[in-house]
């Protein structure tokens, strides 16, 4: 669902504000190539920032999460 999809269905009734808000959150995932997801929003909603768990990324993979935060 595109985020103005996600608005007008609340706004009609057709899904809750809990539903919205979860599917909003999608939208704060990026994704890095194909090794890493992360949540550019998470301070934001969390108060505590993205981590990076880099013990089994090589360097370079660890150095493009880096750059996306």
């Amino acid at each position: 669902m595109k985020i103005n999809e996600i608005l007008e269905s609340v706004k009609s009734g057709k899904i809750s504000t809990v539903t919205a808000k979860k599917l909003l959150t999608l939208y704060s995932i990026e994704e890095v190539e194909n090794f890493a997801k992360i949540d550019i929003n998470r301070s934001k909603r969390r108060g505590v920032p993205e981590v990076i768990f880099a013990e089994s990324k090589e360097l370079e993979d660890t150095k493009k999460i880096i750059k996306k935060l």
